[in-house]
């Protein structure tokens, strides 16, 4: 485990080093994408549900006028003020108010998984125009060795000491590499385009660019639960779960009776010749109300639905667990081979460096076998393009990892 931990802060540390260019590009990304305002945008409404559930329902307020007025020994009651609360059973709203912080808890993992794989998308984007370039300086070097040996070949054949058939071998691979660099610069555009729209800029920027970094070597982990307990995605599921069975109790609350108070203020006309004391006196009223829950079905029905939204929360977080951890095992092996490969091509170019040597020298001494020079060339180059293809597969995986256990 502490050499896996060891293994992450050399990726992290990496990523700093390979350019702070590419912060910044993320940084853009981060800001000007509308999914990512959007998420933040939900985040922030389910705050505000948070401030709904708090407060108390509205407070009823009745008037009432006796058409035909009660008389009473105090006089006429003619005007009836009444004002009444409803207070739900003890902990409801403190249970509400927890419940609905704990969604908003879950947005906000959602928004945050939303800028992580923002992230990972952006970072892979970089790599694919990372991957291009060097392939591109790559066969830009092969042109000028190219054009060499085609002047090689040229005076061997016009002194007699090579055939026609090898300045024929180099000229076509001349044009093969000719060719390579004008699709690979019409490929660099399109992926500089997709590039910048991706991180919300004009579609002509330039990118900065540097080299893709070496792969290095790591030991594969199996733990898998202690690494990906942290991913938003799970996070954000065991926040709903606690909501719900908080939700649970709200629901079990409503089914309770609900405590109302209220006063009743009477307006009553006085009594004419009336002598009797408080003749014509208002009177108020104090109320106690409560509620009586006898339609029980619509609680039974919502405790029901609460139970069954459990269930699939349930289900849906061990089917999550498992994809992630299928993610990491395919994404781990991926970095053990994409390092494997580049080892071994770097022993394939050193050979095939080696081959060049010993072919140029046959061939001075002898003044034969061109041809070999030209076969050795052709190797170095293919190694070297399959060599960048398994660095950027290596800093993908890299930026995957990364995502996984959301660092």
């Amino acid at each position: 485990m502490k050499n896996f931990l060891a293994f992450i802060l050399l990726i992290l540390m990496a990523h700093i080093a390979m350019n702070q260019s590419l912060d910044d590009y993320l940084d853009l990304a981060l800001k000007n994408n509308p999914d990512i305002k959007a998420a933040y945008f939900s985040f922030e409404a389910q705050l505000e549900k948070v401030e709904q559930v708090k407060f108390l329902a509205n407070p009823t307020l009745g008037f009432g006028y006796f058409i035909s007025p009660i008389e009473t020994r105090l006089g006429s009651q003619q005007t009836k003020i009444s004002l009444n609360q409803m207070f739900p059973w003890f902990g409801t709203l403190s249970a509400a108010k927890d419940a609905a912080s704990l969604m908003a808890e879950a947005q906000f993992e959602q928004f945050k998984n939303k800028q992580a794989l923002l992230t990972f998308k952006v970072e892979t984007a970089y790599y694919n125009y990372l991957e291009v370039s060097e392939l591109l300086e790559i066969h830009y070097q092969n042109l000028n060795i190219m054009n060499s040996y085609k002047n090689m070949a040229k005076i061997a054949y016009s002194s007699g000491k090579s055939k026609n058939t090898e300045v024929l071998e180099a000229n076509l691979m001349l044009a093969e590499i000719t060719t390579n660099v004008e699709i690979l610069e019409q490929r660099l555009d399109l992926l500089k385009r997709s590039f910048n729209r991706l991180i919300y800029r004009p579609d002509s920027l330039d990118i900065t660019t540097t080299t893709l970094d070496i792969p290095t070597d790591f030991k594969m982990n199996k733990d898998t639960d202690s690494l990906l307990v942290n991913h938003p995605k799970i996070t954000a599921l065991e926040k709903q779960m606690t909501s719900a069975i908080i939700e649970e109790t709200v629901v079990r609350k409503n089914g309770l009776p609900q405590i109302g108070l209220g006063l009743d203020y009477l307006i009553i006309q006085p009594l004419d010749g009336s002598t009797v004391k408080n003749n014509g006196k208002d009177a108020m009223m104090p109320m106690v109300s409560l509620s009586l829950p006898i339609f029980r079905k619509k609680h039974q029905s919502q405790a029901r639905e609460i139970q069954l939204y459990k269930k699939e929360l349930t289900a849906q977080k061990t089917q999550l667990e498992n994809n992630l951890s299928i993610e990491w095992n395919t994404t781990q092996n991926q970095l053990f081979e994409s390092k494997a490969q580049y080892d071994l091509y770097e022993k394939r170019i050193q050979n095939s460096h080696q081959e060049i040597t010993l072919a140029f020298s046959d061939f001075r001494v002898a003044n034969e076998n061109f041809k070999n020079i030209l076969e050795a060339q052709r190797d170095l180059l293919k190694f070297k393009l399959s060599q960048v293809a398994w660095k950027r597969k290596y800093a993908e995986a890299s930026a995957k990892i990364t995502y996984l256990i959301s660092k």
